[in-house]
């Protein structure tokens, strides 16, 4: 088994939160409130999990 590792700087952790978020032509306050009543297709919670998971590995940045 191979292991990959991606380093992101915070820029391209900046970067890549954009572009998904582009990506659903939705603010993250609006996918992160949908989100909160179960109300997004599996796509976007996908993006939501992917969000989630840089802000974690970020600042923290919402």
């Amino acid at each position: 088994m191979t292991i990959t590792l991606n380093v992101l700087s915070p820029e391209d952790i900046r970067t890549r939160r954009a572009e998904l978020l582009d990506s659903i032509h939705m603010s993250f306050q609006e996918l992160k409130a949908r989100g909160s009543v179960f109300a997004l297709s599996p796509y976007e919670q996908g993006i939501l999990d992917q969000i989630l998971d840089l802000d974690y590995l970020g600042d923290g940045d919402s």
